[in-house]
C-alpha cells in the first residue's frame, strides 16, 4: 500500500503538481524535469545548463555547495518562457552524484501581483467606461459641428452663386462694350465667387461624409463632354494668368454611369489645382483613353512637382503638398479627400504620378459602360 502511495504522489508531483524539480550532476548539466518546471521553462530543459535556466544576479550559483545544507530555502529567480523572472524558493539535495533541486512558488509575490492585476483591471474598467462616456460626447459635438458646417455653408451657397450668376450676365451681355480693365474686374470677381463656391462645396461634402450622409446618383454620360465642360468652366481662371488648358480626346463616345455633378467636381478640382501650380503661360492638358473595361482620365500640369513624402498623404483629410500656390489661394486642405471620396464611390480610384521638380500627372479611372445605342460607338 505505501510503495502505491509512494507511486501516485510521484506520478502526481511529475506530472501536474506545481512544484518545482530539476535533477542535475555535479557541473549543473540538467538530467531531468517535471512537468510544472517544464511549462515554465517553456521546453524541456534537459541537456542544458543550469545557468541558462537561472537568472543568476550575484554569479553564486553553486548547486553542490548549496547541497550541503538542505534544510536551507533560496530564494531563486527562473527564466521563464515569458521572459519575465518568476521567483521561487528552492532546496537542493545531494543524491548519488546528482543534486536534485525541489522548489516552491513565491506566495507572497503571487498575492501581490494578484492584487496589482486586479487593481489594473478595476483601473481599466474605470478609464473605459470613461472612454465610451467621452466617445458619447465626442459624437454630439461632431454631430452639432457637422451640423452648424453645413447649416453655414448652405447659407453662404446660394449668395456665392448670386455673385457668379451676375458676374456672367454681365460678361456676357456688356461684350465688347466693356473696358479692359472692367472686363478684367468682373472677371476676377467670377474666379473669386467659383473659388469661394468651391471652398463652401468642400466644407458641405466633408460634413456629408462624416455624417454618413455622403451618395451619389449614377445616369449615363459621355466622359469626353463631360471633361469638355469641365475645361470650358475653368477657362476664365487660367486665362487669368495666361495658362492654357487643352483637352485630348477623340470623336468616340466613351460612356460611363456616373453621377455627373460630383465627377464635375472631381474634375474642377483637379484642373484648378493643376491652373494654381502651374507656372503662368504654362499649359495644363487633359486627356481621356479608353483602358480596357475602364476610362483614364488625366490632368497633367507643369508645376513644381511632388515629393514622394508628400504623396502619401495627398489623399487624406488637409492633405496639401509643400510647394506654395502661384495664385496665391490658400484652400481648405479638402478637395483630394473628397475626390477621393467620390471616386471610391464611383468603384473607381483617383491618384497621381508625379516626382520632385517634374510636373504631376493626377489621374482618376471609372468603370466603362455599355453605349446608350446599345454597343455602336
Amino acid at each position: 500500500m505505501k510503495t502505491e502511495i509512494k507511486r501516485l504522489i510521484r506520478s502526481y508531483m511529475e506530472e501536474e503538481n506545481a512544484v518545482f524539480f530539476l535533477l542535475s550532476d555535479r557541473e549543473g548539466k540538467i538530467v531531468d524535469s517535471n512537468q510544472f518546471t517544464r511549462s515554465l521553462l517553456g521546453g524541456d530543459p534537459r541537456g542544458g545548463s543550469l545557468r541558462d535556466v537561472f537568472v543568476d544576479f550575484k554569479r553564486n550559483l553553486n548547486p553542490d555547495a548549496f547541497s550541503r545544507e538542505p534544510a536551507r530555502e533560496r530564494l531563486l529567480n527562473l527564466n521563464t518562457c515569458t521572459g519575465i523572472p518568476q521567483s521561487l524558493y528552492i532546496r537542493f539535495f545531494s543524491i548519488e552524484g546528482h543534486v536534485m533541486m525541489l522548489g516552491r512558488l513565491d506566495i507572497i509575490e503571487l498575492e501581490n501581483l494578484r492584487k496589482r492585476l486586479l487593481d489594473m483591471n478595476n483601473e481599466l474598467n474605470d478609464l473605459t467606461r470613461r472612454l465610451h462616456k467621452q466617445n458619447a460626447e465626442l459624437a454630439r459635438l461632431n454631430d452639432l459641428k457637422n451640423h452648424f458646417l453645413g447649416m453655414a455653408a448652405h447659407d453662404l451657397r446660394n449668395p456665392a452663386g448670386i455673385v457668379q450668376m451676375l458676374a456672367e450676365i454681365l460678361i456676357d451681355e456688356a461684350g465688347s462694350g466693356l473696358g479692359g480693365e472692367h472686363r478684367e474686374l468682373l472677371e476676377d470677381i467670377l474666379a473669386s465667387g467659383r473659388s469661394m463656391s468651391r471652398i463652401i462645396n468642400d466644407f458641405l461634402d466633408t460634413a456629408k461624409i462624416e455624417s454618413g450622409r455622403f451618395e451619389v446618383e449614377l445616369l449615363p454620360g459621355d466622359m469626353g463632354e463631360i471633361v469638355d465642360a469641365a475645361v470650358k468652366w475653368n477657362t476664365i481662371i487660367a486665362r487669368k494668368r495666361g495658362l492654357t488648358i487643352t483637352h485630348d480626346r477623340t470623336d468616340t463616345i466613351l460612356p460611363v454611369e456616373v453621377d455627373r455633378n460630383k465627377i464635375q467636381q472631381v474634375l474642377n478640382n483637379l484642373i484648378q489645382n493643376a491652373v494654381d501650380y502651374s507656372p503662368d503661360g504654362g499649359v495644363v492638358r487633359l486627356r481621356v483613353d479608353k483602358e480596357r473595361e475602364r476610362i483614364r482620365v488625366t490632368i497633367s500640369d507643369q508645376g513644381p512637382g511632388i515629393p514622394p513624402d508628400v504623396k502619401k498623404t495627398l489623399f487624406q483629410p488637409f492633405g496639401k503638398g509643400s510647394a506654395r500656390k502661384r495664385s496665391g489661394d490658400a484652400g481648405t486642405g479638402l478637395g483630394l479627400a473628397i475626390s477621393k471620396k467620390i471616386i471610391d464611390a464611383h468603384g473607381g480610384e483617383i491618384g497621381v504620378d508625379s516626382s520632385d521638380g517634374a510636373g504631376s500627372r493626377f489621374y482618376f479611372r471609372l468603370p466603362l459602360s455599355d453605349p446608350p445605342d446599345g454597343g455602336k460607338s
